[in-house]
């Protein structure tokens, strides 16, 4: 061994490589070997399932280099990365990845996710939030403290030896109060409705007539509609006034979020910095105009008026200005990120609802067909109708599993967080990827079913996949092996033409999160299926769309975005687009 150590560093000196140097290359060369071989076997013996009712930590992950982990496949491609621990270890076993001087656990599997968003009284997401609402929103390290002494939870009563702070500083509570008042129920519908006129009047006001004319891209004509009219519901019409150029600066930010969103330093990335600086600048310009035109403390009933928008806004600003510790710096950083959030997710997702559409010819008629069918005599969307159709529920949730990427990341606030028989630490970032487990081919229907005979591989779309028919024991969106096969066959084509299917997602519990889970939900999920459902039918009501290229195989998405909620399609979508008569 030793005369293998001093033929090696010969050969390096026979390069021209100084002797120093030779040997520290191949003392290093040797450290990265010992590492991935010590953490290799600690991983096979590590992901043996715990038997006997005894508990265990999760297996680690290989890596070679010390200290720093797996770091770089885990920031440099961490979709791949996630796909290689599901390939290695298999779906339901834990995995732990060193990042740097961070502990991430890796979950998977539907009964994995499950018992995660069942056990939200034990978890947090504290530390993830902030470090968003630093990095991506600007908010001052200054006031971190008040985010971080509140323990007590999401609900009216603290949890149990939780700090003893007043109700009015609980600021997890007030959110979560805060969004579940305002995005429910009756404040639910009048948001939705006032969303719906405002896009119709957007739609109307666009330079388009009855001729054909052209498009240099369907995408950023939806992105640019969808945006105005669902931040002027949302926030009122004084944002928009006071910054006539947010749809630019929001979705110039919107590309700059990713790194920003890592913590890479601002003299690596100044534009970023620049621009995040400018999208929050806006959002206090719009406070103080607000605050200076109305009293938060009077008219607090009002479902919308224009200098806040809607109740849920109006609310936020009261009950966060008013948490000790808050700044107006911290409030604009709190915006903007609603506002991010409001947006940065939907937008792709109605644009995706409508860009398959157009480019399925069969696919479209049924929408159509499902689109006319809600129409009152005054050629009026019926809503309701349209949030009922299986056709249309199951063409969003389609989107929502193949386009849908979502890090789900809670922090353990117990001593031993405990998944199945795995242990998990304290402290611990655990880490869950909605994208991963809407994959999963193992739990998705590919098909052939009765009706249908072709296959639909889980990377493509099928707009049907959430269908179930009673006549078809094969229909669903779980692999049949694992539902109920006792309903008939029908015996001839008559009978399948007859039977109207149910959407569900019941059956993939635990694998469709495309909204998280548990009591830390996205509590803008409902509001998110009135925008895209009553969002694609107006567009496709009140316009013909001709499509350049209606090759869906041509068709990529940004994956820039991975892990940041629905991706958006990459490149342009040219054409022509004319309005529909009368």
């Amino acid at each position: 061994m030793i005369d293998q150590m001093f033929l090696q560093i010969a050969k390096l000196e026979g390069r021209g490589v100084p002797t120093r140097v030779a040997i520290a290359l191949f003392l290093l060369y040797n450290v990265f070997i010992l590492t991935i071989a010590i953490t290799s076997i600690r991983s096979v013996f590590g992901a043996r399932k715990p038997h006997d009712g005894t508990i265990k930590e999760p297996p680690i992950a290989p890596y070679s280099v010390p200290f720093l982990g797996n770091l770089y496949a885990f920031a440099s491609n961490t979709k791949s990365c996630l796909s290689s621990l599901r390939s290695k270890f298999g779906i339901e076993i834990p995995v732990r990845l060193r990042i740097g001087n961070r502990k991430i656990v890796a979950i998977s599997g539907p009964e994995s996710m499950q018992s995660l968003f069942r056990s939200s009284k034990d978890l947090t997401t504290a530390p993830s939030v902030i470090m968003v609402l630093e990095n991506s929103f600007a908010v001052p390290k200054s006031i971190r403290a008040l985010y971080e002494r509140d323990n007590t939870g999401l609900f009216g009563t603290p949890i149990a030896g939780s700090n003893p702070i007043p109700q009015k500083d609980r600021y997890w509570y007030i959110g979560h109060k805060i969004f579940h008042c305002g995005l429910q129920g009756q404040a639910l519908e009048g948001l939705a409705s006032r969303f719906m006129e405002n896009l119709e009047e957007g739609l109307k006001e666009l330079d388009i007539g009855e001729d054909w004319v052209p498009m240099d891209d369907l995408y950023e004509l939806v992105r640019q509609a969808v945006f105005k009219a669902s931040t002027t519901s949302l926030f009122g019409p004084h944002l928009f006034r006071l910054n006539p150029d947010l749809g630019k600066i929001f979705w110039e930010f919107d590309d700059n979020i990713v790194n920003l969103f890592k913590g890479v330093p601002r003299w690596l990335i100044p534009k970023s910095y620049r621009v995040r600086d400018q999208f929050v600048q806006a959002i206090r310009k719009w406070h103080d105009y607000a605050e200076g035109n109305i009293n938060l403390e009077e008219d607090s009933s009002v479902p919308w008026e224009e200098y806040y928008g809607a109740k849920v806004m109006r609310d936020r600003a009261r009950e966060l200005s008013a948490i000790d510790g808050m700044s107006a710096e911290g409030l604009a950083g709190e915006d903007a990120g609603m506002l991010w959030a409001a947006n940065a997710n939907i937008i792709p997702a109605i644009g995706w609802c409508i860009l398959d559409t157009l480019m399925r010819p069969s696919l479209f008629a049924q929408v159509k067909a499902e689109i006319q069918k809600s129409l009152s005599d005054d050629n009026k969307l019926d809503r309701n109708a349209l949030m009922n159709s299986p056709l249309i529920q199951s063409l969003w949730s389609e989107e929502l599993r193949l386009r849908g990427s979502v890090a789900i990341q809670r922090t353990p606030i117990t001593p031993m967080f405990k998944i199945g028989k795995w242990a998990i630490p304290k402290g611990a970032l655990i880490l869950g990827s909605s994208w991963h487990e809407q994959h999963e081919k193992s739990v998705w229907n590919e098909g052939p079913t009765v009706r249908d005979p072709n296959h639909h591989p889980v990377d493509e779309l099928w707009p049907e996949r959430f269908l179930v028919y009673p006549d078809d024991h094969l229909s669903g969106p779980r692999k049949s092996e694992t539902r109920n096969e006792n309903s008939t066959t029908p015996s001839s084509n008559d009978d399948l033409k007859d039977v109207e299917p149910k959407f569900t997602s019941q059956p993939v519990n635990g694998s469709f999160i495309p909204f998280g889970g548990g009591q830390r939900a996205c509590p803008g999920r409902f509001y998110a299926k009135y925008e895209a459902i009553g969002g694609m039918a107006l567009f496709l009501n009140m316009f013909d769309v001709e499509l350049e290229n209606n090759r869906t195989e041509d068709v990529k998405m940004n994956w820039k975005y991975f892990a940041f909620g629905v991706v958006p399609p990459l490149g342009k979508f040219p054409g022509r687009i004319r309005r529909r008569k009368g």
